[in-house]
């Protein structure tokens, strides 16, 4: 694996009670290109699924360990528990949503875009991210098929006020602060 000391304690905690390990036929691996050069990184997809970075190095080809299991450094339920206004970053699977909050919050389609997201280590929530915050087109484009898609985000807690009641009624909710990049790796 990359970074093999950095990740061996992340490693350890992931698999505890969850390892198991399986033989994978030749004809159900598909590696997406060739002839990598030294830094290069690329993906190996099993069963037309399950996907494993890779990079080459100058000591052979190595596993982005922390990209192929969507490893984040805080668990996305904690994140979701904590409800921190501190941005975060987290590899998450996103897609487009059409569900937008009452109208009470001020969270709507005309100012803001969309998205339903789940982690790998559980937990589901709808993000939002203000149009006019840099890379929200891009994100939009990248999520417009429908599909999802693994991405790297930074994402924060928002307090909003209710719009009749400012004083006395407020909700927290997760807006994207920055859009990182597509897939999960960060090499």
């Amino acid at each position: 694996v990359l970074k093999p000391e950095t990740v061996k304690s992340s490693m350890k905690g992931y698999y505890t009670d969850k390892y198991k390990s399986s033989t994978i036929k030749k004809d159900e691996i598909s590696i997406q290109g060739s002839d990598y050069k030294i830094n290069e990184s690329f993906k190996v997809v099993i069963s037309g699924s399950t996907i494993i970075y890779c990079k080459r190095t100058s000591e052979g080809f190595k596993i982005d360990w922390e990209a192929t299991v969507g490893y984040n450094q805080k668990s996305f339920p904690e994140f979701l528990s904590e409800k921190s206004n501190t941005p975060h970053t987290f590899r998450l699977s996103l897609k487009i949503s059409s569900w937008y909050e009452p109208d009470d919050y001020k969270i709507t389609n005309t100012d803001y875009y969309s998205f339903s997201c789940n982690a790998k280590e559980g937990g589901t929530q709808n993000l939002y991210m203000k149009k006019t915050t840099a890379g929200a087109n891009d994100l939009k484009k990248l999520v417009a098929d429908g599909k999802t898609h693994d991405i790297i985000i930074e994402i924060a807690f928002k307090t909003i006020q209710h719009k009749d009641y400012p004083d006395i009624l407020s909700n927290d909710f997760v807006f994207i602060t920055k859009f990182i990049k597509e897939g999960w790796s960060k090499e």
